[in-house]
C-alpha cells in the first residue's frame, strides 16, 4: 500500500512539473490592457462579438485549438472585460503568421483551450490559417 501511494505521489509530481510552460511567466512590464469592445456584424446587427484592437486592426473570435507554447511570440498583454482585469487571459501573436492576421488568447487556467481571434479585414480573403486552428464557424466568417 505504501508503494502504491508513493508511486501515485511521484507520478503526480512528475506530471505537475512537466506541465509548466513559459505561459506561467509574469506579465511583461510593457503589457497592454486589451479592453473588449463589441463588434457588430454589418450584415446582421444582432450578430455581435467581443473584439480587441491591436496595431489599428480589429480582431474578433474565429476558432480554437492548441499548439505548443513555442509557436507563440512574446506576451502582448491581458484582457479587460467590463472593467475587470483578467490577468490570466493573455494575448499573444502567432509566430507562423507573419502578416499578423491572428492573435491567440490563452487562459492560464487548468486545461484551458487556446482561443484564436482573426482580423476582420481578412473576411473573404484567402489567407494562411495554421492547421492547428479549428474554425468555429461564426456567422461573420461565413
Amino acid at each position: 500500500m505504501k508503494k502504491a501511494i508513493l508511486s501515485i505521489t511521484l507520478a503526480s509530481i512528475i506530471l505537475l512539473c512537466s506541465c509548466g510552460s513559459r505561459l506561467d511567466e509574469p506579465l511583461p512590464s510593457n503589457a497592454s490592457a486589451f479592453e473588449y469592445t463589441t463588434f457588430e456584424n454589418p450584415v446582421d446587427p444582432n450578430d455581435t462579438y467581443n473584439s480587441i484592437s491591436y496595431n489599428g486592426r480589429c480582431y474578433i473570435p474565429y476558432g480554437s485549438g492548441k499548439n505548443s507554447d513555442s509557436e507563440y511570440g512574446e506576451c502582448l498583454g491581458y484582457i479587460v472585460q467590463d472593467g475587470e482585469e483578467k490577468l490570466d487571459e493573455r494575448v499573444y501573436p502567432i509566430n507562423d503568421d507573419p502578416d499578423g492576421n491572428y492573435l491567440v488568447i490563452i487562459d492560464k487556467g487548468f486545461m484551458s483551450q487556446h482561443y484564436y481571434l482573426r482580423d476582420i479585414s481578412t473576411k473573404g480573403k484567402n489567407i494562411y490559417t495554421p492547421d492547428y486552428i479549428t474554425d468555429l464557424e461564426y456567422d461573420y466568417w461565413k
